[in-house]
């Protein structure tokens, strides 16, 4: 908390429109974001794991759907890629 806190107040106070990053509150944002989608997996993963006849299944659909995401994101990057 403290290190985000510390990025926020960071990009408000000295962002100047002279530098690289377009938009860095809108950065930070997407980052506090994602920290917080990783952290409800991990709960959920604890959650679902503590039932015993449901770990194979759990870890099956992980793998699924986790091929399926990446899938699409790496058509989705594929397309936006110049070479």
């Amino acid at each position: 908390m403290c290190g985000i806190s510390l990025g926020f107040t960071n990009d408000f106070l000295f962002f100047k429109s002279t530098a690289e990053a377009s938009k860095p509150l809108l950065g930070d944002l997407l980052a506090l974001v994602g920290a917080f989608l990783y952290a409800l997996e991990n709960v959920l993963q604890e959650y679902f794991i503590k039932k015993k006849e449901d770990v194979f299944n759990f870890l099956g659909f992980i793998g699924l759907f986790g091929a399926l995401i990446t899938l699409a994101e790496a058509t989705i990057t594929w397309e936006f890629t110049e070479f």
